[in-house]
């Protein structure tokens, strides 16, 4: 009776291990898929930011699209991706809402404009603040 017992114990030991090392397996490639999918949309523009597809629904007005409720003017180009944002929200607003979010800051060219930076996607961005108007551009 002991034996049995004895090798009953092992079995299940034995497959608790088995069951253990296959779990961390998979977990392991769960976390290389998530972080290979990362970088694959990391490479890709934020929607409603600039480089990045309009999404909003907003009224259309000589070729650009106004978001009334955010005072915010969207200029896309012909592949209908955002080339220029004009916020007039008189709001103290962070100019990074409009960009991708590991944009930085690079350099300040004067007292109201100032170059960001994504690394995610190799770009910069232009950004002109005056009164309560922000501009923000692709840098050239």
């Amino acid at each position: 009776m002991m034996k049995k017992f004895l090798g009953i114990s092992i079995l299940l030991a034995i497959s608790f291990i088995i069951v253990a090392c296959g779990a961390s397996g998979n977990e392991k490639s769960n976390k290389n898929e998530s972080t290979n999918t990362e970088k694959q949309t990391s490479k890709e523009a934020q929607v409603n930011t600039l480089y990045g597809e309009l999404t909003i629904t907003s009224e259309k007005v000589n070729g650009s699209f106004y978001d009334s409720e955010n005072r915010t003017k969207y200029i896309i180009d012909s592949e209908g991706n955002i080339k220029k944002i004009i916020d007039k929200s008189n709001k103290e607003q962070s100019p990074k809402k409009f960009m991708q979010n590991d944009a930085q800051k690079t350099k300040n060219i004067s007292e109201n404009v100032n170059k960001y930076h994504s690394k995610s996607l190799n770009k910069d961005y232009k950004v002109i603040q005056k009164k309560d108007v922000l501009i923000v551009v692709p840098y050239k």
